[in-house]
């Protein structure tokens, strides 16, 4: 399900003597994106994004991790891309790459043993962490008037994977290894100062 996000984006632009458009830009994107992820221990899931071992202490065992449960948000995006295109008329195709990095905070529950009550779920916790990959896409900006432009852009980043390391109240250790990567389309507005 798609969501709708606000950001800002920053660059600058060198026409070469061929009519080709060489840029650099920077943005961030703030979000409000919440994800969940359940599954029972062991059993083969198709999440793209995520998945789990661990290495608990000796009384936490494969066969006593009945289930886990997790979720995160990320709180913000950004990318320092390279961009580089054609300008046609008022039309400017581009195809664009370079570093991303998002920042996201997790939370998880797992359940420690055979029975379904609440004396077996341990609630851990990971604070805030930002991630770094990179990111590619494409798109288009069309000039609306001399100064004030339109970009229509997909844009797929690949943050890789970090392992998440929980401990409970009993110092109980669960390694998550937590997997990111985001398909954007987005709209954006910009003014040209020259």
């Amino acid at each position: 399900m798609g969501q709708f996000n606000g950001g800002l984006f920053v660059g600058f632009n060198h026409v070469l003597t061929n009519g080709a458009v060489l840029g650099l830009e920077t943005d961030i994107l703030w979000k409000k994106q919440d994800r969940k992820h359940d599954f029972d221990y062991g059993v083969e899931h198709d999440a793209t994004w995520a998945f789990m071992h661990s290495k608990p202490a000796e009384s936490m065992t494969p066969k006593t991790i009945k289930e886990f449960r997790s979720s995160f948000k990320e709180k913000w995006t950004g990318a320092t891309r390279v961009r580089l295109g054609f300008a046609k008329g008022k039309i400017l195709p581009y195809i664009a790459g370079g570093i991303a990095y998002s920042n996201i905070f997790t939370n998880a529950r797992l359940l420690n043993g055979p029975i379904k009550n609440t004396a077996n779920f341990l609630l851990i916790t990971n604070k805030a962490t930002t991630m770094i990959g990179w990111t590619a896409g494409a798109g288009v900006d069309c000039a609306l008037t001399n100064n004030l432009l339109l970009r229509l852009e997909y844009r797929y980043s690949n943050f890789g994977k970090k392992d998440l390391k929980y401990t409970d109240d009993k110092q109980q250790l669960f390694l998550y290894e937590f997997k990111h990567n985001i398909h954007d389309v987005r709209v954006g507005l910009s003014y040209k100062f020259y």
